[in-house]
């Protein structure tokens, strides 16, 4: 397996985990809101291209790994009602069916690929169940502090994050749970109620970077025990996909007419322009990280 090599990809001497501007891939989606779609692409060095269609059409799913390992997790099928347990993996050429999580489930969270992945949170009504994948089956493990959905999170089978999202009567909160591979607790609050959104969140415990909903282009990194704001972006998109981690990241696409199609590139430092999605859509399920 070799990849394309980005100058930004190593920050400080520091591995990252993403492989956000080299091979990331995208799954799934609405346009227009709520219609589930199957489209799919990967992004290679700055540009968009379709791949083969995701096997069943499906919005807000929860996505990870790469173009060479990509997963594809839940969603919804139909209208935001219609709430599915079926994952999807991706070899680079191909998917195939993987072993179904414990419930139907959407507006989750996650990340991984298709030997070592996690999901928790989701549902419409929320849910705090967490689970991980070893390639053959998924996990039940501990459950979070705080059930939520449409939250943010992302991660893998020995470390994950999940910040804010929804509760009962659609109450924003601002919980900041992070998971080491047993047991879910409480860290420091995150610094805005937007945290909301659908994929739009990447990376791990100490490299997490988030994009909140909404109309702002203010963006957050985590390094584990604080927060500290980035580069603002350069265009509004509501429900927009991040892939990546805080120091390589891609931010793409949104429920926002005049910017649904564009992808910006996070260097550590600033976000940069790059290159057009191929298919307005947003609610997809994204990954742009190597376990």
């Amino acid at each position: 397996m070799s990849y394309l090599t980005n100058p930004f990809r190593y920050v400080a001497g520091v591995d990252s985990w993403s492989t956000a501007y080299d091979n990331s891939i995208l799954a799934g989606g609405t346009n227009p809101a709520w219609t589930a779609h199957n489209y799919a692409m990967k992004f290679v060095s700055g540009t968009w291209s379709n791949i083969t269609a995701l096997p069943a059409n499906r919005q807000l799913l929860q996505g990870g790994g790469n173009h060479d390992d990509g997963i594809m997790i839940a969603g919804d099928s139909s209208g935001t009602s219609v709430l599915e347990d079926d994952v999807y993996g991706w070899n680079g050429s191909a998917w195939s069916a993987l072993a179904l999580i414990s419930m139907g489930n959407m507006m989750l969270n996650g990340g991984g690929n298709t030997t070592d992945a996690i999901w928790f949170a989701g549902t419409y009504a929320y849910t705090d169940t967490c689970q991980t994948f070893n390639g053959t089956s998924w996990a039940t493990k501990n459950s979070l502090v705080n059930g939520t959905r449409g939250a943010m999170g992302s991660g893998k089978s020995d470390g994950a994050w999940c910040m804010g999202g929804y509760t009962t009567g659609a109450t924003r909160q601002t919980w900041n749970q992070q998971f080491d591979g047993t047991n879910w607790s409480l860290s420091v609050p995150v610094p805005t109620y937007e945290f909301y959104g659908y994929n739009s969140s990447s990376g791990l415990p100490t490299s997490a970077l988030i994009s909140p909903s909404g109309g702002a282009t203010n963006c957050y990194m985590f390094d584990g025990s604080a927060f500290s704001q980035t580069g603002t972006t350069n265009y509004i998109t509501t429900y927009r996909m991040v892939g990546g981690d805080n120091t390589n990241a891609i931010k793409n696409g949104g429920s926002d007419n005049g910017n649904a199609l564009t992808t910006e590139y996070y260097d550590g430092n600033t976000w940069q322009t790059s290159g057009s999605m191929t298919i307005s859509t947003f609610g997809c399920g994204e990954g742009g990280n190597t376990v």
